[in-house]
């Protein structure tokens, strides 16, 4: 009786965990080469985490060009992401909402690390906060 229960508990989460869409239980991920896995990542927007796995695939692998024009196409949305959040934190620092623009500088250098504009006013901004100057 006790493993009875133990198989229907287990299979209870199973089956919480696969209705809920987790991206790491789908077959398609589990059953797939690294590209494979950073498309289902990517297609279920999970940028950093897609462009992670689709490094990992080799020249040597049949998916290397696939996985080449997916990184491409990571980094052009990542692209895109960064300068609305640029965008946003300019509007904030312009309206006076410095802990919004920060924050908005902050999210711009996640998804594009090299934007020294956005790198820029996001330690001006630190460093009048701690002067007090804002």
């Amino acid at each position: 009786m006790k493993g009875k229960a133990l198989y229907y508990r287990s299979a209870l989460i199973l089956s919480a965990v696969l209705f809920t869409g987790c991206v790491q239980m789908s077959a398609r991920y589990i059953q797939g080469g690294e590209y494979e896995r950073a498309l289902v990542l990517y297609e279920n927007g999970l940028l950093f985490e897609a462009r992670l796995k689709a490094l990992e695939v080799r020249p040597e692998n049949r998916d290397y060009k696939s996985a080449r024009k997916l990184l491409y196409d990571i980094n052009t949305v990542s692209l895109q992401i960064a300068r609305r959040h640029m965008d946003l934190g300019e509007d904030y620092e312009k309206a006076g909402i410095y802990q919004k623009a920060i924050a908005e500088y902050g999210a711009s250098l996640r998804y594009n690390p090299s934007n020294t504009l956005a790198r820029n006013r996001l330690a001006d901004l630190m460093e009048s906060m701690r002067d007090g100057n804002i």
